[in-house]
């Protein structure tokens, strides 16, 4: 098994423990930062668009696999690779101010990805919170997860431009 894949499936599995763990017990209005886009948006922004869809796709599959049967399997995944996606095709517009650029980044694709997850799942019927709800969360995780993605972002891009692509390492 290449050491690429064992690698992303450990930012995956520590991204998902933060967020099931760790994070809710430093709940804002009982929202959380969405770490799980933070660490996708960081590979993206590394590795580019391709790379943000499939990491985006299994941290999303492996989130809606593990969050129990109040959520619809794909729902998430089509979120995050939405994020991971965005992430990498404005990568060459946020490289004149990366840090700042990077931590914007993260804050409005977590918000706009709690801000689609929650319409969909108003609109299929799985979640309970009202519009105003889901627009409050939109704001708190949006802030929060901006708040937060430096402590993110530095060691997921320093773990991944560890872990070339083969075709880059070997040249």
């Amino acid at each position: 098994m290449p050491i690429r894949v064992v690698v992303f499936a450990g930012l995956i599995l520590v991204a998902l423990l933060l967020k099931t763990t760790l994070l809710p017990t430093f709940a804002f209005l009982s929202f959380r930062p969405d770490v799980l886009i933070v660490m996708v948006v960081a590979v993206a922004l590394v590795e580019g668009a391709d790379m943000g869809i499939k990491l985006g796709f299994a941290a999303g599959l492996a989130q809606d696999l593990i969050s129990g049967q109040a959520a619809l399997v794909g729902l998430g995944a089509l979120v995050v690779m939405g994020a991971g996606y965005a992430a990498g095709r404005m990568k060459p517009y946020i490289a004149a101010s990366e840090r700042t650029g990077s931590i914007a980044l993260c804050g409005a694709l977590s918000g706009a990805g709690t801000l689609v997850a929650g319409l969909l799942g108003l609109m299929f019927g799985v979640i309970e919170p009202s519009l105003p709800r889901v627009l409050l969360a939109t704001v708190v995780v949006g802030l929060y997860s901006a708040l937060v993605s430096p402590l993110v972002l530095r060691p997921t891009r320093w773990l991944v431009k560890q872990f070339p692509p083969p075709s880059l390492a070997s040249s």
